[in-house]
């Protein structure tokens, strides 16, 4: 087996490198935008309520943390550079899995582990490219890493660790290539699932270039904060975040992961050109994303990234 990670720090250097990660559930990170050029064309997707304000980043009182997870050690892995199993190149699942001993053996008498106690997993369903954050689907492991019932055979061979394992979940965008972005080009039912403008609205960008890119086959404008092969779901159709609570029912129960990282919370829902980033609008699709995963597994915990 290839090992693709060579720092082997000690259980100690583990203590001393203790994650202070901070459970900002709805906090906004970053500057609001400047006001941009006049939108020459409204996008299809809005959002209902009070006019469209970003908010400075300010931190929110997050709920208590059960289970201990304030005192957890976490180790975040990216799985593909991590440890190759098969010899291919690639770090995979079962690397990982045959690697847990060296991140804690579930001996506390031992001192050769590290000693970590919670996992943060980067990026695992199938993607477009290599870093794991343009989906292609949400329910599938990334090929290159291996099967969803290995993960699941991980996850289980952590626990019996006293490991917790979150992993990253993307709700802004998917690929370019999934499937329901193909059908919304074509015109399908999932059409309303992104966001789209009759013409170049002219935004100014906040996380890329120009976030409104033309259609490859001659349809409007769609939004997509980061890049052309990573378009924004429209998070305020209701059909998409049931289904986006669907798939995280089916991490957290099918696969027993433990709780997410939130990607991209900042970018969530937008509101207009000046109102990109961190709107109310983000901030209350958060809180009921956060209500619907205590449902689902009331123990479960999350963080959120805001900061890009």
């Amino acid at each position: 087996m290839t090992i693709l990670a060579r720092w082997r720090p000690t259980r100690w250097t583990a203590g001393v490198a203790r994650l202070a990660i901070v459970v900002a559930l709805l906090a906004g990170c970053g500057e609001a935008p400047g006001t941009p050029a006049a939108s020459t064309s409204a996008p299809t997707a809005s959002v209902a309520g009070p006019s469209p304000t970003a908010q400075a980043c300010r931190p929110v009182e997050a709920p208590a943390v059960t289970n201990g997870w304030r005192e957890r050690t976490f180790y975040e892995i990216f799985v593909r550079s991590f440890a190759d199993a098969d010899g291919d190149g690639i770090g995979d699942i079962a690397g990982l899995t045959a690697k847990l001993d060296y991140l804690n053996d579930g001996d506390a008498g031992t001192t050769d582990d590290l000693g970590v106690t919670g996992i943060w997993l980067m990026p695992v369903a199938e993607a477009s490219s290599y870093h794991g954050y343009d989906v292609t689907d949400y329910e599938a492991v990334e090929s290159d890493y291996g099967t969803t019932d290995g993960l699941r055979g991980f996850v289980d061979a952590a626990h019996q660790r006293g490991i917790a394992v979150i992993v990253d979940f993307v709700p802004n965008h998917t690929s370019s290539e999934h499937p329901w972005f193909r059908d919304a080009l074509r015109g399908g039912d999932h059409r309303e699932w992104y966001v789209w403008s009759d013409e170049d609205p002219g935004w100014p960008p906040v996380a890329g270039p120009n976030p409104w890119h033309a259609a490859p086959n001659g349809s409007p404008f769609y939004y997509g904060a980061f890049s052309d092969r990573m378009p924004d779901l429209n998070l305020a159709n209701p059909e998409v975040t049931a289904e986006l609570e669907r798939i995280a029912a089916f991490w957290l129960v099918e696969v027993g992961v433990d709780g997410f990282r939130i990607d991209a919370a900042k970018h969530l829902v937008e509101e207009g050109p000046a109102a990109q980033t961190n709107t109310a609008a983000s901030h209350r699709w958060l809180e009921a994303f956060r209500e619907a995963i205590a449902a689902i597994k009331p123990e479960a915990w999350w963080s959120v990234r805001c900061s890009t």
